[in-house]
């Protein structure tokens, strides 16, 4: 049974747990949510204790609006797909009767038909690393324009359902374009958000406090519309009547008032000034917390007509109009709306961030010399007047994390963590608390090992689009996006110098690798049956680092879930090009196909690097032979079909790499043959000897032609086929006592071996300089197996034997023991 990880409240008397509990499936009706981020209210400390006494049924996951992406639909589903980003609405109807309701994971209804469906059903919400909803209340959001175009994160659309709110109660009163909306008072959470929404509208809007810096900013975020007034309520009932008539410019009154009164609030004075502020016919809609009898005007009422609208929360149209504005632009969140810092908690540190929550409380400041946030104004302070005053917002949940979103009174008071990937602690409890430290210094400027990356491995490894993953990575998808995260670390780790990590005796116990490993497995473990690209870029980048360290087997572990994902998603049916021109610059741009082909080089690179018996390939080619083409024409060398300029060297490197794969899957067939004396292997080996040469005769000239970078990876892996090629001929002629093919393929192997060291004698002093070489597999590769043949053939320069030991070396200390270990294996052989 599949796990995931909850908040569950057993006892109002204890605090929340954070338990393993099984993950929920989808039934018919149902979709099951990956939560990205979750919304909650101040005072759900209260009613988590029982202070506030909303009906819970216990034992309950808590909870409150959410974004998320679908994880699995029910059979049922028509619309809702797996992967799906989604608005999850808590307001959960009984279908038989959409009158009865319950607030997901806050309050049960508090009578016999809402509570069965708290007690069934619906018992555990968003508190959690995944929850179930009925597919009613999930909106699907066009994430390529909230997140690419508008350049929204998660977080931001986590304040959605504060919007929504005054949404609901301007929607009950159908406010149209061109009214005049008076929003009072306008300084609290959800005054601030009816601004906003108001505008969105195309209202003209009368925003009402007593809080001159919270008016003052709420001018300044939406001087752009022109359509915002302010005006400074007093304690005179007249009076504030008067200027709201004067704000509102019409001689009969403004259209609509909204009312957001707070418990402070004793009397109705507010809602009087409102009646006389009105046009005849006008709107009164009433959405505050207070909790008295109000007195109106009632003669003012009735002859003016007016009608008053209670209103509480939205209903599900109102959800969907939101989000249309929200995608459209009208209605804007994030830095738009002056919310600038974000504070974070793990799930481990819930009551942390409850009680952090819980010492904010919203207040009307009736005199403050305070600078007031922008945004949605909600001025907060501490219950202790002389501690650092923080303006709440929103308190998001993620899979790894809570978020108390607030910002400090100056930037002086902020404290900064002064995290840097090159600087995080990796003394946490464990991986997922790295991982949350790797988050947390994302938020500092990252390019350092991102530049690193693109300038390096990138030019040899080219499986992600560098303007897209800037372009993610510029509007922090990480924030919402595990697979995006694990890809980050994956970067983090394989730009690392191999020589200035640990160098352990015998095992890789360097602990930022573990972590990594261990992300990528918990990752591929929940999303194994939707996986995504991001995913496979970062086993692929992985598995790289593993074998760049001399750690085959791991690196066979981590790619075989790479291939599992790929099949997936049907990638193993790429076909190779005829047309390689066109073909090949059109792959460069979709990252789907660069990554197959990256899968099958790497396959066939571990599969090459057992000694005693290379294995044979898992991945299969479609119309390879398209690839080997170019290899036949050893009359003209300087047709190498691939005429592109300088500045395509990385798809030329590219190409030539998987062109080199193919033929090292065809050497490991042959030498894995059963019949290696017969004549059919024999042609099979003139084919690829011919092959082989042409190969590297075309990329050692495309590179002496700066067409590739300083280490050709297609090179090495030709090298690497060539030595495995001649080995096997060198075992058979002796098997056979035939001289003269002993002979040929001694000195074949040894012209790979002299070029090999010479290449390796010019690197040595520019690593040991800082020249930066990451873990580059086909040519660490090439470095061993030209060792095991030196010494496998019996007679050898021993300082050439220690060259390329040294160059293992630096590699990292696993390549050192296997240098050290060639001897002895060639003792035992």
């Amino acid at each position: 049974m599949a796990t995931s990880r909850a908040l569950v409240l057993h006892s109002r008397d204890k605090p929340l747990a954070l338990e393993t509990v099984p993950r929920p499936v989808a039934k018919a009706g149902q979709a099951v949510v990956r939560i990205l981020a979750a919304d909650i209210v101040p005072y759900m400390s209260q009613v988590l204790d029982g202070s506030r006494p909303y009906p819970l049924s216990l034992p309950m996951t808590p909870g409150n609006t959410a974004i998320g992406r679908v994880f699995e639909v029910g059979p049922d589903a028509v619309k809702l797909t797996v992967g799906q980003l989604v608005f999850c609405d808590i307001t959960i109807r009984a279908r038989d009767n959409p009158n009865v309701s319950i607030l997901f994971g806050i309050h049960g209804g508090g009578y016999p038909a809402a509570q069965k469906l708290m007690d069934g059903e619906w018992r555990n919400a968003t508190y959690a690393e995944y929850t179930k909803f009925p597919l009613e209340n999930l909106y699907p959001l066009n994430e390529d324009v909230l997140f690419g175009k508008l350049g929204y994160t998660v977080s931001d659309l986590c304040l959605m359902p504060v919007c929504l709110v005054p949404f609901g109660g301007l929607s009950e009163v159908d406010v149209k374009p061109g009214e005049v909306v008076i929003v009072a008072p306008a300084t609290g959470r959800y005054g601030g958000a009816a601004v906003a929404v108001a505008l969105a509208m195309g209202a003209t809007v009368v925003a009402a406090g007593r809080n001159k810096n919270a008016l003052k900013a709420l001018e300044n975020i939406h001087a752009s519309t022109g359509r915002l007034k302010t005006v400074t309520l007093t304690e005179d009932s007249s009076s504030n009547t008067e200027v709201f008539k004067t704000a509102a410019g019409k001689p009969e009154g403004a259209d609509v008032y909204i009312d957001f009164s707070p418990p402070a609030i004793k009397d109705g004075s507010l809602l009087v000034a409102a009646v006389g502020a009105l046009r005849p016919f006008g709107r009164l809609a009433i959405m505050g917390g207070h909790s008295g009898n109000i007195n109106v005007p009632y003669l003012d009422i009735m002859f003016k007509s007016i009608r008053i609208q209670g209103r509480f929360m939205y209903s599900p149209q109102h959800v969907l109009q939101l989000i249309h504005m929200t995608e459209s632009g009208l209605l804007k969140f994030g830095s738009k709306l002056g919310i600038k810092e974000t504070q974070e908690f793990g799930l481990e540190l819930v009551e942390d961030a409850l009680q952090a929550a819980g010492k904010l409380k919203i207040v009307l400041e009736t005199r403050s010399s305070q600078t007031a946030l922008p945004g949605f104004v909600s001025t907060a302070r501490r219950e202790n007047a002389s501690a650092t005053k923080r303006y709440l917002h929103v308190l998001d949940v993620t899979d790894l994390r809570l978020m108390l979103r607030c910002e400090y009174e100056s930037a002086d008071l902020m404290a900064d963590d002064g995290l840097h990937p090159s600087v995080i602690s990796l003394n946490s409890v464990n991986w997922a608390a790295w991982v949350r430290s790797f988050y947390l210094s994302m938020h500092n400027k990252p390019e350092d090992f991102v530049s690193v990356y693109f300038a390096t491995v990138h030019k040899w490894l080219p499986i992600i689009n560098e303007g897209r993953f800037r372009g993610r990575l510029e509007w922090r998808s990480y924030n919402y996006d595990t697979d995006h995260l694990l890809l980050l670390t994956s970067l983090y780790l394989i730009v690392r110098r191999p020589d200035e990590l640990p160098q352990p005796p015998l095992m890789m116990d360097d602990p930022v690798y573990q972590v990594v490993r261990h992300f990528y497995f918990h990752v591929f473990a929940d999303i194994a049956s939707s996986p995504s690209i991001q995913l496979i870029q970062s086993g692929l980048l992985l598995a790289t680092y593993e074998y760049g360290h001399g750690m085959v087997d791991s690196a066979s572990s981590t790619l075989f879930p790479c291939l599992s994902a790929s099949m997936t998603l049907g990638l193993h049916q790429k076909k190779a090009p005829l047309d390689m021109n066109i073909a090949w610059k059109s792959a460069m741009e979709d990252e789907s196909t660069l990554v197959w082909w990256a899968i099958v080089i790497t396959d066939r690179i571990i599969c090459a690097s057992y000694i005693s018996k290379p294995r044979l390939p898992v991945t299969i080619i479609i119309d390879e032979a398209n690839f080997l083409s170019d290899l036949g024409n050893t009359k003209n060398p300087k047709d190498d079909r691939l005429s592109w300029d300088h500045d395509s060297y990385a798809a030329t490197n590219f190409y030539r790499q998987v062109q080199s794969s193919v033929l090292l899957g065809h050497v490991l067939y042959l030498i894995n043959s059963s019949d290696p004396f017969s004549e059919e292997s024999q042609s099979r080996f003139r084919v690829l000897d011919s092959q082989l040469l042409r190969a590297i005769q075309v990329t050692l000239q495309t590179e002496t032609a700066g067409k590739l970078n300083s280490v050709s990876e297609a090179l090495s892996l030709n090298r690497s086929a060539f030595l495995l090629l001649h080995r096997w001929q060198y075992d058979h002629s002796k098997r056979i006592n035939n001289d003269t093919m002993l002979l040929q393929s001694t000195m074949a192997i040894e012209s790979i071996i002299t070029i090999t060291i010479q290449t390796v004698r010019d690197f040595i002093p520019r690593i040991q300089a800082g020249w930066f070489k990451s873990h580059h597999p086909q040519g660490v590769q090439s470095v061993f197996l030209a060792t095991i043949a030196w010494l496998h053939m019996g007679s050898y320069d021993n300082t050439c034997v220690e060259d390329l030991k040294e160059m293992m070396k630096i590699q990292s200390r696993r390549w050192n023991i296997a240098g050290m270990d060639c001897a002895r294996y060639i003792l035992r052989e």
